[in-house]
This record gives C-alpha cells, structure tokens and sequence, in this order.
C-alpha cells in the first residue's frame, strides 16, 4: 500500500475509533477507463457519518492502473472495484466495531446495464471476505456519488 494511502487510512481508523457508537461507516469503490490511454482511474472512499446525523468526512483512495481488457467487457474493472473496496473495508472492520457499517458497489440490479456484469462476482467476493452482503444501485451512493465524482 502506498505511504500517502497507508497515513490516510491510518487517520479514518482514529477518527472512526474516537466517534460515538450511533456513527456509520461506508466505503464504496468506483472506477473510469480512458479511451485514449487504457488507463483506468479508481477511487475508493471511507464515509464516516458522524453520529448518523452530524455530517461526515471522507477518506479517499486514488489509483491509476492500465486496463487491458477490451472496452466492450468491463466485468473485470468492475470485480476490481470490488476488490479495492473489500480490501479498504478488510482494513478497517475491525475498528468499525458494532457501528453501522456498509460496502457500496457501483453495480446496477437491472441487467439492461453493463454494469450488471459483474453483479454476481462482487457480491460472492464481499460475502465470502467481510460475511455480509454490499449495496448495489440505487442504494450504493458511497460508490455511485462520492466515488464517482473523484473519477470524473
């Protein structure tokens, strides 16, 4: 893990030690493919909403990594954003504790979407590392809102 991720997730784990038992956690992950360059940016955050009703902070994690499946099958980008949201929330469950606490994947239901792809992968992979289920759109915004907006 780079030193700049490892500080930053180091200071979500404090802030979310030192925050009341109603606080909720989330972490979602999401990604966009260059078409120029092949180059597929992520970003995965940590939500922590204080107290569940006083605002919140956000910890985000940027990658840049090549892409070298083809463009018309994204199913592999997509089972790596789950990857890289599991592999945050692996490293934090612990300080979590008993507080609320959710994995957002940016995967639609509706199988009209490409996204639909990788549904049954990603969910296998978060229930079979954390033991419980992640939210898919339209309930996932730590992915399809905050995520997004640093990938854009």
């Amino acid at each position: 893990m780079k030193q700049e991720h490892l500080s930053k997730l180091n200071e979500a784990k404090e802030a979310i030690r030192n925050s009341s038992p109603q606080s909720k956690v989330y972490v979602g992950c999401d990604s966009k493919r260059s078409r120029t360059t092949g180059e597929v940016r992520y970003a995965t955050v940590i939500i922590l909403h204080i107290d569940g009703k006083h605002g919140g902070k956000l910890w985000s994690f940027i990658d840049n990594e090549m892409d070298y499946a083809p463009v018309t099958s994204p199913r592999m980008r997509l089972v790596n954003e789950a990857y890289k949201a599991v592999d945050i929330a692996a490293q934090i469950v612990d300080t979590v504790g008993d507080r609320h606490f959710e994995v957002h994947l940016d995967l639609n239901t509706n199988p009209k979407y490409k996204s639909n792809l990788a549904v049954k992968e990603a969910l296998g992979y978060v229930l079979g590392v954390l033991g419980f289920s992640a939210k898919l759109k339209p309930e996932a915004w730590a992915s399809s809102s905050a995520a997004d907006k640093l990938v854009q």
